[in-house]
């Protein structure tokens, strides 16, 4: 559920702008681009008339390529929605430590992620757990020996170089860093990124708390839930969360960077939270088309390519490094 899902179209575009600017192929694909970035579309929204005129447009377009309807009689498949919107005004966060209360600046400090936690208010103890991840195949585990319950987990993005680039994604991902979270005991997770690693700027971050996040209306198909509170911290103002520590944040980035374990500790605060959301149902479409091969024998398999660009996007942070690409 996203507010570009037809993004496909301009990763396509990309080589042959590459290696052809001008020719009639590439002019063909920019075309598309010119359609779907107009202003009159305003941003294409999931669920906004911008949205519904994109959509039309691919199918049409799918239509004239020749390629069948996947969604049944047609290329859209509507899908119900609940769209979560932060009430930033009347959200807060805040550490408390030795008995003082040391206000966050959403925004600045932190954000609160959308697509994931509740409303209400949450206070627990911090604990850093590392890169925080759970990977049986490869006997890593970041939780081993650690007490998370009724905790917040403070979490570095990343992992141990000697572990496989795909199996540590897979486990990067929203919902298997949930199912270990939860697992452990967790309320609530904070997440941080190495400034070396960083692929967009902390005000790109901070901005996109103000775009709603998407969830399936039918709970059942929701795979993430279990968590009280999502942060994702600006990683220059993370010494305010190792302060007293055993640790500092310096040390635990010299760490990562010369890819040493890194340690795992208590941290000497609490995290105070305080969330309201803003809930409105909404509706929207999939588009839907289907290839057929030219193999019989291979004509039952199929393979399934899907693009978008997410909505809400540090809601994601749980499963990319650059949370606002993502984090819901």
């Amino acid at each position: 559920m996203s507010r570009r899902p037809l993004s496909f179209m301009l990763l396509l575009l990309l080589p042959a702008m590459a290696s052809a600017a001008a020719s009639p192929e590439a002019e063909r694909w920019w075309s598309h681009v010119r359609v779907l970035a107009d202003d009159a579309l305003q941003g294409r929204e999931t669920g906004s008339e911008g949205y519904k005129k994109a959509a039309s447009y691919v199918a049409e377009q799918l239509g004239a390529m020749g390629i069948k309807p996947g969604a049944g009689e047609g290329y859209l498949q509507e899908v119900k929605l609940v769209s979560r919107r932060l009430v930033n005004e009347r959200s807060r966060l805040a550490l408390v430590r030795g008995g003082r209360r040391i206000p966050l600046v959403i925004g600045r400090d932190a954000i609160i992620g959308s697509r994931l936690g509740e409303s209400g208010q949450v206070e627990a103890p911090l604990v850093f757990v590392g890169h925080g991840l759970s990977i049986p195949e490869a006997g890593h585990d970041d939780f081993a020996g650690l007490d998370l319950q009724g905790k917040v987990a403070v979490l570095l993005f990343g992992g141990p170089a000697h572990i496989p680039g795909a199996l540590r994604a897979h486990h990067s991902s929203t919902e298997e860093r949930i199912k270990a979270l939860r697992r452990a005991g967790a309320v609530g997770v904070v997440m941080l990124q190495n400034p070396k690693a960083e692929e967009l700027p902390w005000a790109r971050v901070a901005s996109s708390r103000f775009e709603p996040a998407m969830t399936f209306a039918d709970p059942s198909l929701v795979e993430h839930e279990g968590l009280k509170v999502t942060v994702a911290f600006n990683a220059r103002h993370a010494e305010k969360l190792f302060a007293g520590a055993r640790h500092s944040f310096k040390e635990v980035l010299a760490k990562a960077d010369a890819n040493q374990p890194l340690p795992r500790f208590e941290l000497p605060s609490r995290l105070e939270a305080r969330a309201e959301w803003k809930l409105a149902p909404v509706e929207s479409a999939n588009v839907v088309g289907v290839l057929p091969g030219s193999d019989a024998t291979l004509a039952k398999e199929y393979v399934v390519l899907t693009a978008g660009l997410p909505l809400g996007a540090h809601d994601e942070g749980l499963a990319h490094p650059a949370l606002p690409r993502a984090l819901g």
